[in-house]
């Protein structure tokens, strides 16, 4: 039984599984706009790994960045681009076969565009979902004087 995929990031994270573990790296996003050494010699270290480079921008990674902090039980199921069209899939249960998960889904040509699409479907999943549970404990304030118990003992 093979495990769901998962989604690392940064220089350390990424770098140390290169070196560890390449084959079981598939691809890795980097931020084509950056030239220095570093990511020259992270980015020859993935070439000689055999790892698919594919070049994102700081944008991209926003929002990967944004749907790990806003909405941290969705977890990125299917990004690929086929056609010239980003798809983009987030899913509560990786665990599920895709058929039956109830994903969040958008396509666009732009890859930040097709992260957001599929962000903004999740947030409207999360809230339908809440929005018919009732609350188990009602609030209850604080207040100023005495505190009295109503219970019948007897």
């Amino acid at each position: 039984m093979s495990s769901s995929p998962k989604v690392l990031f940064g220089f350390h994270a990424v770098g140390v599984r290169l070196k560890t573990a390449p084959q079981s790296v598939l691809e890795v996003f980097f931020d084509a706009s950056r030239r220095d050494a570093r990511m020259r010699q992270f980015t020859d270290r993935a070439r000689e790994a055999g790892v698919r480079l594919i070049e994102s921008d700081a944008f991209a990674d926003a929002m990967l960045a944004l749907l790990e902090l806003e909405l941290p039980q969705w977890k990125l199921r299917r990004l690929v681009c086929e056609d010239g069209e980003w798809h983009c899939s987030l899913s509560k249960q990786l665990g599920l076969p895709a058929e039956l998960d109830d994903m969040a889904e958008a396509q666009h040509q732009s890859l930040p565009l097709a992260i957001l699409g599929a962000f903004l479907e999740a947030g409207r999943h999360s809230r339908t979902a809440s929005e018919g549970q009732p609350r188990s404990v009602p609030p209850v304030w604080l207040t100023d004087g005495y505190a009295l118990c109503c219970d019948d003992f007897a």
